[in-house]
């Protein structure tokens, strides 16, 4: 090693490189010691740290005692060297300088924003001027108007200059490119392309199985007879009946490809006895329930047991008849869905018993660790109806069931109402002590020797729950067991108040969602409905007038006539459809298996109408076929689905520019196990620094205007099926996409739909 007076001077030269250790860190710059130059000082300067933009804060990346590998840059004869660490590291440019070319698409993200426009980050270390001007096609006073640090963004390379390490881009010319059609050949992707992480599913080949003879069992005549004209029309040979009774006779006496039997009729058997009788006689027969009335889990349970291939609803129109027909040839059934038959994945538990709805599913969690810590045999949280005095079970781990149904509605007058109505806390080590137990209905539920018990406070509606937690065979509660309790009954009041107000929220939502709807339905539909009236009226003048001519039709007007009609029957196949599909997105349902396909072209559906009149959006699907299905509610789904076509509608209008698209996408991940659908808007985009907010009870980007409650229920509504929903991409002035993940049911096989 040199000595400090026997140094080199060629030895710091421009150039050099050295290992430094770093002796002092401070906000603008780091110092070193040079072991190899006789422990010779220098300073590292912010901007020589690092290629990356903006410079590294150094007292949050260095520590004394770090070894550095520096070049110097200069060496002022006397005083510290100049170095930097950066240049000793591979330049950006080198590497990337030769892939980049004029016309190029390349995607970065925006890391300072100046007076003149912002610098982009292509690759680290790789930054790319983007001028104010080339920021859009219309006029943008100051920057940050249209882009904030961390936003990402697409642009197209307009000027490279290796030599001096600069590199300008154009937005602008990137949105001309999208608008014109155009893409220069690009892929979004820069420089190197990303993997695409999904797949879509190839159309399956199905073998067909015709569908000739059909039975329309239906007492409507309104209905039945024009079914059958259809059937007859599509060259089926069909046949009617207007009773069960009636239609299990021809159903038995003679084999028919289908039976479209109705549910419910006023005389015995009903339409399911029917439908089974034909079954019995003819196993091969596929049988189609109609039905225009709610479907309770019974119901189901009863058309399931029935030998049932599926259900459709009233109203529906022709083109449904006809696609019904395409499927069940296809072997496309969808299973009905039993309901009460498996778990709903967002509330599977150990435990013997857990609450209903997913709003209350970590409650039973809370409760079993408690009843863990505090070595209890049994624990419920009880819940009063404050009017009937019934009370029922939020959650339980070791409560009988059994025992339960035969004594619900006396435990009431047990220690449940002292503790729910007279807000009372009970720490009893001895039950069955008393002379008159006043625990004598409570141990009709099980037997124990010991409890505590607790009222939950819950701020948002009356105090009407309990915890128990109860000891057997001798055992009791320590002191340390009551402290435990008292700390997880606050903790399950919070818990219950927060699954309160999420109740309201989303009901709220529901109904802000159907307000918005009912006014788009209304409008449609009643101009629908004066127009209907119009053309009936001017259809039966003409057949009156075709009576009084006698004469030939002319061809003109016989065109005239069928035009009319057939502008008619479209507008009552809009109007049919508008209110089923608003009827089901007032539905609230047991959970049961979906057609993710059937839900994303209810929505879409639904607000085609909205997307066109108030934002000029076209709006657009791309379905996969072959899906799985999965299992949720599908009004709850359809409800997710619209929140974000909404959102992403609301995106687009923010963009100065006129029209744009929003299209939903389906299709099966790459392991398939899981759903994706896709809600892409080619709007402003999302500022990368709202994402993490995005979907946050009350948080919304529209001032004075927005709820903060569409996004926040759609997380719920996803997250109670065992999903997720995020903002999988966002470019500025271009779009973002939402994205819902949802778990497939493995136990059935795809809809093909």
């Amino acid at each position: 090693m040199f000595s400090a007076s026997t140094i080199p001077a060629s030895a710091a030269q421009p150039g050099a490189r050295f290992i430094g250790v770093v002796t002092r860190v401070r906000p603008y710059a780091i110092t070193v010691r040079l072991p190899a130059l006789g422990d010779r000082k220098g300073v590292v300067r912010r901007r020589e740290l690092a290629w990356e933009l903006p410079y590294p804060d150094p007292t949050t990346v260095y520590h004394e005692g770090d070894e550095l590998t520096l070049i110097v840059l200069s060496d002022p004869g006397s005083g510290l060297l100049e170095l930097s660490l950066r240049q000793a590291i591979v330049d950006p440019w080198k590497k990337w300088a030769p892939r980049l070319r004029v016309g190029q698409v390349v995607r970065g993200s925006v890391v300072h924003l100046r007076e003149f426009g912002a610098f982009v980050e292509i690759k680290p270390g790789l930054h790319a001027l983007l001028p104010l001007e080339d920021v859009a096609p219309w006029r943008i006073d100051k920057i940050e108007d249209a882009l904030w640090v961390d936003d990402l963004v697409e642009v197209v390379i307009t000027r490279v200059e290796s030599s001096r390490h600069r590199l300008q881009v154009s937005l602008r010319a990137r949105l001309e490119q999208l608008a014109s059609g155009r893409t220069a050949g690009e892929k979004p992707q820069l420089l190197e392309a990303t993997p695409d992480t999904s797949i879509q599913v190839a159309p399956l080949q199905p073998d067909v199985r015709m569908i000739r003879r059909v039975l329309v069992v239906d007492d409507d005549d309104s209905l039945r007879e024009p079914m059958l004209d259809l059937l007859r029309r599509t060259g089926r040979d069909a046949d009617g009946a207007a009773n069960p009774e009636a239609g299990a006779a021809a159903g038995t006496e003679r084999r028919y490809d289908a039976v479209l039997m109705d549910i419910h009729f006023s005389t015995t058997p009903d339409g399911v006895e029917a439908g089974r009788r034909i079954l019995a006689d003819h196993p091969s027969t596929l049988l189609v329930f109609m039905t225009g009335l709610p479907m309770t889990e019974e119901d189901f349970d009863r058309l399931w047991e029935a030998g049932a291939a599926e259900v459709v609803r009233k109203p529906f129109a022709e083109d449904d008849i006809l696609e019904l027909l395409t499927r069940l040839e296809r072997g496309e059934v969808r299973p009905l869905a039993r309901t009460g038959s498996r778990s709903y994945p967002a509330i599977q538990s150990t435990q013997e018993e857990v609450t209903t709805t997913a709003e209350y599913a970590l409650l039973a969690a809370e409760l079993a660790d408690l009843r863990q810590r505090v070595g209890a045999d049994a624990a419920a949280i009880f819940k009063m109806d404050l009017q009937t005095h019934k009370v029922t079970r939020l959650a339980s781990m070791g409560v009988s069931a059994e025992g339960w149904q035969r004594s619900h509605d006396l435990v009431a007058k047990s220690p449940i109402g002292d503790v729910i109505l007279g807000r009372e806390s009970i720490q009893d080590r001895d039950v069955k002590g008393r002379r008159v137990s006043k625990y004598t209905h409570l141990l009709t539920l099980l037997d124990f020797d010991s409890c505590i018990a607790l009222p939950l406070p819950v701020e948002a509606q009356p105090l009407e729950h309990a915890l128990f937690l109860f000891w057997s065979a001798g055992r009791t509660w320590s002191a340390g067991s009551v402290r435990q309790a008292r700390l997880a009954a606050a903790r399950l009041g919070v818990m219950l108040e927060r699954a309160s107000w999420q109740e309201k929220i989303i009901q709220t939502r529901r109904l802000s969602l159907a307000g918005e709807l009912s006014v788009v339905l209304a409008h449609e539909v009643n101009g629908k409905l004066s127009g209907m009236e119009i053309r009936l009226a001017n259809l039966t003048a003409a057949a009156q007038g075709l009576d009084n001519d006698g004469q030939a039709v002319s061809s003109d007007r016989l065109a005239h006539l069928k035009k009319e009609l057939a502008t008619l029957r479209t507008d009552m196949t809009e109007v049919l459809g508008r209110v089923r599909d608003f009827q089901r997105l007032m539905q609230s349902a047991e959970p049961g298996l979906i057609d993710v396909n059937a839900v994303v072209r209810h929505a879409v559906h639904n607000l085609q109408s909205l997307a066109l009149n108030r934002y000029k959006v076209t709006l657009t699907t791309e379905l996969a076929r072959g899906l799985p299905l999965c299992l949720g509610e599908a009004a709850k789904l359809d409800h997710a689905c619209q929140n974000l076509i909404l959102n992403a509608l609301e995106w687009v209008r923010r963009k100065p520019a006129t029209g744009g698209t929003v299209q939903v996408r389906t299709g099966l991940a790459e392991d398939r196990r899981r759903l994706w659908i896709r809600v892409q808007g080619d709007g402003c985009g999302i500022h990368r620094r709202l994402l993490p907010r995005l979907f946050e009870f009350g948080f919304t980007t529209r001032e004075n205007e927005g709820t903060g409650l569409g996004l926040y229920v759609t997380r719920l509504f996803v997250e109670q099926m065992g999903g997720s929903v995020n903002v999988e991409q966002s470019l500025v002035l271009l779009g973002a996409t939402f994205r819902i993940d949802l778990p497939v049911d493995e136990e059935v096989g795809s809809t093909h739909a």
